[in-house]
């Protein structure tokens, strides 16, 4: 077996098994314990979330902050985080979630420009009330901003996060049910 799919095998067993820990969560999500929220809520869900590259060590980052670790690793291009998870911030099963996930970082690994790396999504929790389960994504290096809103329309995601070396994370919402009116570091994109 070549080292590059020795690497892709070992990529798609840690996927499985970092996946299979979400289950529990997805069926809350399924069950109708967690609930689909506006577009303001969304947003400050989005800006509350904790973003880890699996690195050793992991690496947390939010949107507003800048990250030397991961401009350098994507060297003189930027870099997103996008998942493939819940479309449309609609509540799928593990097994959806999974293909999806999966789909995503074949895309990825065939148009790839840098490293891809998974991430970790952990929305903050209100402990009166669930917000919103754990989701797998991908950080990856871009050529142009336009390719990662391309992914994100492909598998109907609401937002992604790019990152430009040396600036701040910036969050990009997809779709028209935005306000007008966005936060500091937050962007729409229109095709």
């Amino acid at each position: 077996m070549s080292s590059v799919n020795r690497t892709l095998t070992q990529r798609k067993l840690n996927v499985t098994d970092s996946m299979d820990r979400c289950e529990s969560r997805d069926r809350a999500v399924a069950s109708g314990q967690v609930q689909q929220h506006e577009p303001q809520a969304l947003i400050q869900g989005f800006l509350e979330t904790r973003y880890r590259v699996q690195l050793e060590p992991a690496l947390v980052v939010l949107v507003g902050q800048s990250s030397a670790m991961l401009d350098s690793l994507a060297g003189s291009a930027g870099w997103a985080i996008l998942t493939a998870w819940n479309p449309d911030a609609t509540p799928q099963g593990a097994d959806r979630n999974r293909r999806a996930n999966q789909a995503l970082l074949d895309d990825l690994l065939i148009n790839r420009t840098g490293p891809v790396i998974k991430t970790i999504h952990l929305a903050q929790q209100d402990s009166e009330q669930p917000t919103w389960p754990e989701e797998q994504g991908w950080f990856f290096a871009i050529d142009h901003v336009n390719q990662v809103h391309g992914l994100a329309q492909r598998y109907g995601q609401l937002g992604s996060l790019i990152g430009q070396p040396g600036q701040a994370i910036e969050l990009w919402l997809y779709g028209k049910r935005w306000p007008a009116s966005l936060p500091a570091h937050v962007r729409r994109w229109s095709s």
